[in-house]
């Protein structure tokens, strides 16, 4: 299955600067080139409670802590509805091996 938020994302990253340059030749004289940074980040909002959680930072957490993850489990975390993801941030903190998101993942996702 192709990525195309990735593929979007590096996209956006890559051209950005000669895409203003060539689209709008005005602002690039109120931008500095080597200023200009892309966070790896996704900010998700939930239109009708207007909560927003950040799926990208959780598994970057969960990276540092447990190791790379598994495109099969990095896919059930950002499954997870506002409620799971936040307790997932909270759980990952006694999370000591990838084995213990393994079983936090089956006893959560039913």
């Amino acid at each position: 299955m192709i990525d195309h938020d990735r593929l979007f994302k590096e996209l956006l990253s890559t051209f950005f600067v000669e895409f203003i340059e060539l689209f709008f030749p005005d602002v690039m004289a109120y931008l500095e080139p080597e200023s200009v940074t892309f966070p790896n980040l996704e900010v998700f909002t939930d239109v009708t409670a207007g909560e927003r959680y950040e799926t990208d930072l959780i598994v970057r957490l969960l990276q540092r802590k447990v190791g790379e993850l598994e495109p099969a489990v990095e896919a059930q975390i950002r499954g997870l509805d506002i409620d799971q993801l936040e307790d997932l941030g909270e759980a990952l903190l006694d999370f000591e091996e990838a084995e213990d998101l393994t079983t936090w993942l089956a006893s959560t996702i039913v």
